[in-house]
């Protein structure tokens, strides 16, 4: 019996390295299967454009793999997976304040100076003493205030003319609809009712140089940055828009 006992407690050993090392191999096997899991998880978020292919074989070979047999594998969205992202282009950007905004304080500075000069020496006596007419040119000069106040407020305000030239759109509705330059010619009736309002007739000719200037500034910078920025959609709104005159053309 004892040689019995001893028998059978080397083949009770036996049996027990036989299971352990099975074990062990089975507990290395599924670290190896997980540490391939996270790397291969890790692989596809750092992988290259080159290695597209490589990665797309290996997900359809792993859901092949994976199908039940008999069965057919749905590769739907794995389609799904390898379309192209569109991704949308933005417009040019227009500089938030365009080539001729250099109009706005030169003119500003001339009718200032043209108030002042207006009411010193014999220059003063452009401004007329009766007090009717000076009532008369007080009146339109407030009248084409208010008027030159509101082309800049709905350019500004309503069309949101800035945060739109930054997007690089162009702005056909609103006031835009009526005039190109709602702003420039807000300001230039500014300064036009500041003139009138001062009641020296003798600076009355300065709106004719600024309406002039402004044409010339306006035809030599941005009208062309807008051509070669919206092409024909400029132009058509080009042709149906007047420069400064914040009147809707007729068709």
């Amino acid at each position: 019996m004892a040689n019995l006992s001893s028998e059978q407690e080397e083949l009770l050993k036996e049996i027990k390295a036989t299971f352990s090392g099975e074990a062990a191999k089975t507990e290395e096997s599924k670290d190896e299967t997980d540490s391939d899991v996270t790397g291969s998880d890790e692989t596809y978020d750092y992988i290259s454009e080159g290695d597209t292919t490589d990665v797309l074989m290996k997900k359809k070979t792993a859901r092949s793999g994976s199908g039940k047999s008999g069965e057919g594998t749905d590769f739907s969205d794995l389609e799904d997976e390898t379309d192209t992202p569109v991704k949308a282009t933005p417009s040019k950007s227009m500089p938030k304040y365009g080539p001729g905004f250099k109009y706005v304080p030169i003119i500003s500075i001339v009718t200032v100076a043209a108030i002042v000069l207006g009411h010193i020496g014999p220059i003063a006596n452009g401004v007329p003493s009766n007090k009717i007419m000076r009532y008369i040119y007080i009146g339109i000069g407030v009248l084409i205030l208010v008027w030159g106040f509101s082309l800049l407020l709905n350019a500004v305000s309503e069309c949101a003319i800035l945060l739109n030239a930054q997007m690089g759109k162009l702005i056909t509705t609103g006031v835009y609809s009526k005039t190109r330059n709602p702003m420039y010619t807000g300001v230039t009736f500014i300064c036009t009712a500041a003139l009138f309002i001062s009641g020296n007739v003798f600076m009355y000719f300065l709106p004719i140089l600024y309406w002039g200037f402004l044409s010339y500034l306006m035809a030599q910078t941005e009208e062309k940055l807008l051509e070669s920025t919206f092409g024909q959609d400029y132009l058509d709104y080009k042709n149906e828009t007047y420069r400064f005159m914040p009147i809707k053309k007729r068709s």
